[in-house]
């Protein structure tokens, strides 16, 4: 199934480590970081957020 791991580049640094973990255990899975986003992207940076759920879904 894909999965998509997504960030701000302004999230806490502790995010990162569980998105490493994460991909560890889901080599799969695609990671997307939203820049100038911190760690609620969906609610400060809508529009970029919807770009990469986007982009993901379409399989771009």
């Amino acid at each position: 199934m894909p999965v998509l791991l997504s960030r701000g580049s302004e999230s806490p640094a502790w995010f990162s480590r569980v998105l490493d973990r994460l991909a560890a255990a889901m080599p799969q899975a695609r990671r997307q970081t939203i820049e100038g986003a911190g760690h609620i992207p969906h609610i400060t940076h809508p529009q970029e957020y919807v770009a990469a759920l986007t982009g993901f879904a379409s399989g771009a």
